[in-house]
């Protein structure tokens, strides 16, 4: 029998078995993410979209067979699907697949589309909104037919694609302006915009847009269905969040508030709502409050007054703003009291055991330079371990015993873990006696340690007075992310005792006290570069 698989018998085993998967564990993608040329070839897969399995087998640098396992094993555990595609099979990221991608860093190589200007104009490179009318209303009411446009820009693999949600601008205006601060503020939660009928690109017909926030950045994540292949692709591209806000205003908001205008229609809602906006904009004060809503899901507009002086109290006691919004996403208005109360009482419980005096020490002598600083956020934490790593003398190879040694080294005395933190918390920093104190839930000892170290990073690099760990993909907790990662496993180790000792992923997370999605990641963000220098 021919060692060789034709293109199309290769294609037909896929097919069948994306057709026909055997039953799997919800949990099968541990194991099948724990070989590297797995974790690999999920990542070639959400950087480069290859259209055909001969494509990803060339970016792999692997014989079509060798792919052809490396995929079957990520299809049975949902990670990617197989499409047919005229005579091409194409592989593509479920929705699990790119959520794993994400956790194990497999998204960090990829070039994101150039920030805009510093005038915040929306550049040729970022996707648009605009509003047209559909002709002038007869009537007196404030129905305002027309479309709101989204104009994507060019991709590799598509031409620019213009779609249109037809309706009533006045309502989808509405819409956009009661939401404004949760769209914004409410962090590492997509706000769905809606869907959009393409023109202008034959073989795509519908497109959905939803916002996501991250910090000072905003993701519209995309998605469309091409009509004669029925596939399904998802992107993302990103702006400065002062850039989207200034889109909407001077492309959405106002044009809309214009045409009201110029048909002798006042005193609007519309108006009212783009006025109580603009006058929100133009004060500070306003604003902090506003955000802070906004990011608890809610409009500071329709608070009580009780609920009004819960907000007002939140940035007294969380004076740094991106983590109380951080801190307010992940807990919401539903999970507020019990989240204070956690933090409180926990603050209270271990402050003496779990303060840190050295902390304040050496985030002055760690001090970020100013270039650190503009740098992306992975690359901020990442930067802040390896300095921290080098003041203490400790090598590549060398682990951190436990969460009490990890707490130690910063001067706790007799560090203790917390029950369970509401919501999405994972962990809280505040003060005592003017020492960073940092309370932790119990989890298993390597988790325990990464979660503490997570706050330990995001104190040395933001120095904040409060700040917390959540599960959150927001700019701040990747900060704490990549330098728990190169301060518990520095990547550089990590790779040189897989590649070259030939250790297991489990046996280095072991070496290290790290969860073994931490070795995947740093391995798998890392090995290339390492072994191409």
């Amino acid at each position: 029998m021919s060692k060789l698989i034709s293109g199309q018998t290769l294609r037909d085993r896929l097919l069948d078995r994306v057709s026909r998967p055997p039953a799997v564990p919800s949990d099968a993608w541990v194991q099948v993410l724990a070989a590297p040329g797995n974790r690999e070839l999920l990542g070639l897969i959400a950087q480069h979209q290859p259209k055909s399995i001969s494509e990803l087998s060339e970016l792999a640098g692997r014989a079509q067979p060798n792919v052809s396992r490396s995929l079957t094993a990520l299809i049975q555990a949902s990670l990617v699907e197989v499409t047919s595609q005229g005579r091409a099979s194409v592989p593509t990221l479920t929705a699990l697949g790119r959520e794993k991608a994400r956790d194990f860093g497999l998204l960090e190589h990829v070039a994101e589309p150039a920030m805009v200007a510093s005038d915040h104009v929306i550049g040729p490179d970022a996707p648009h909104l605009s509003i047209s009318f559909a002709g002038r209303a007869t009537d007196n009411s404030d129905v305002s037919p027309g479309d709101l446009v989204l104009t994507l820009p060019p991709r590799a693999d598509h031409e620019p694609i213009v779609a249109k949600q037809s309706g009533d601008i006045n309502g989808i205006v509405l819409r956009i302006l009661d939401h404004w601060w949760r769209i914004l503020y409410r962090r590492d939660a997509p706000y769905r915009i809606g869907e959009f009928s393409a023109v202008h690109a034959p073989s795509t017909r519908q497109v959905s847009l939803a916002i996501r926030s991250v910090g000072d950045r905003v993701e519209h994540v995309v998605r469309w269905a091409d009509d004669v292949s029925s596939r399904q692709e998802q992107f993302l591209q990103i702006v400065s969040l002062d850039a989207f806000k200034q889109n909407l205003l001077d492309d959405v908001l106002r044009p809309a508030v214009s045409e009201m205008r110029s048909r002798g229609r006042y005193d609007r809602p519309i108006q009212s709502k783009l006025a109580r906006l603009e006058d929100t904009l133009s004060y500070e004060q306003d604003s902090v409050f506003a955000r802070t809503a906004g990011s608890l899901g809610e409009s500071p507009y329709n608070l009580t007054s009780e609920w009004a002086q819960k907000v007002r109290d939140l940035i007294s006691e969380v004076p740094d703003e991106e983590s109380r919004l951080d801190f307010c996403s992940a807990v919401l208005k539903d999970g507020i009291d019990e989240a204070e109360a956690w933090t409180r009482s926990e603050i209270t419980k271990q402050g003496d055991r779990n303060a840190m005096p050295e902390l304040r020490v050496l985030s002055e002598e760690l001090r970020e330079t100013p270039a650190e600083s503009r740098a992306r956020a992975y690359q901020r934490g990442i930067s802040m371990a390896k300095k921290l790593r080098k003041h203490l003398k400790l090598t590549p190879e060398t682990g951190i015993a436990n969460t009490v040694k990890l707490a130690a080294m910063f001067g706790a005395g007799g560090f203790e873990t917390s029950p369970a933190a509401p919501c999405a918390l994972r962990a809280f920093q505040s003060q005592t006696r003017n020492a960073p104190t940092i309370v932790v839930e119990k989890e298993t000892a390597a988790d325990t340690k990464f979660i503490l170290a997570r706050a330990i990073g995001d104190f040395l690099v933001f120095r904040s007075k409060t700040s917390c760990v959540a599960n959150l993909y927001t700019d701040r907790q990747a900060v704490g992310r990549a330098f728990a990662a190169e301060f518990i496993a520095p990547a550089e180790s990590v790779v040189r005792m897989i590649e070259e000792d030939d250790q297991s992923v489990e046996r280095v997370a072991e070496h290290y006290g790290a969860p073994a999605h931490v070795i995947q990641h740093q391995y798998g963000n890392n090995f290339r570069r390492f072994i191409e220098a």
